[in-house]
């Protein structure tokens, strides 16, 4: 009792309450879930250790000036930022969670442990059907698989990012948003009256 991971809405509902509950809490990982919940429950008064085994965090973003930014301003608020450090065993009473041990031998207080350590996309049923599969399905910039007429948007679509002139696949709700936005956009087609071309 009292470890969590983030999967769907009903997780999410289930941290919020255990946090009502707990004082103290650990985050296992330094990606977009382990930070956007440290600074979840850090704003809800919890004290809060984030365990990262990477030198900084979200390495994601590509851009080191940015994450340490995102390091001092986190202790700024009082999470504790521990980077480089990995979580070895997690400890309780038998009945609760009361805190975790690191591979540097300390000990951190915790009656609540939340494991936000990156997703596994689910491309098993495209990989079977014979999609283009690489870390996640990958489309084009219409979200085109390369399956005819099959699609794929969110935290499984391996996109072409012009920003930074390569594929990438985002686990984050916005982009998943924001990609559902753009695919609703273009299903229709072209507008009514507009020229449709004829194939030849």
């Amino acid at each position: 009792v009292g470890v969590h991971t983030y999967r769907s809405l009903a997780d999410a509902e289930a941290v919020s309450a255990a946090a009502e509950e707990a004082h103290s809490a650990i985050v296992i990982g330094g990606s977009f879930i382990g930070s956007e919940t440290a600074a979840s429950l850090r704003s809800r008064g919890l004290a809060v250790t984030q365990v990262e085994m990477g030198p900084t965090l979200m390495p994601q973003l590509r851009c080191p000036d940015l994450s340490a930014q995102l390091v001092e301003l986190y202790r700024a608020e009082g999470v504790d930022v521990r980077l480089e450090t990995q979580v070895e065993e997690l400890t309780g009473n038998g009945r609760l969670l009361t805190g975790a041990r690191t591979d540097d031998g300390e000990t951190v207080e915790a009656y609540l442990a939340i494991v936000g350590v990156g997703v596994e996309p689910n491309v098993e049923l495209a990989q079977e059907a014979g999609a283009d599969v690489d870390d996640g399905i990958v489309v084009d910039e219409r979200f085109r698989t390369s399956l005819p007429d099959v699609y794929a948007i969110g935290d499984v679509a391996r996109y072409p990012d012009k920003t930074s002139g390569r594929l990438r696949r985002i686990e984050h709700g916005s982009n998943a948003n924001a990609q559902g936005e753009h695919f609703g956009r273009r299903l229709p087609g072209p507008p009514r009256g507009a020229h449709r071309p004829t194939a030849c």
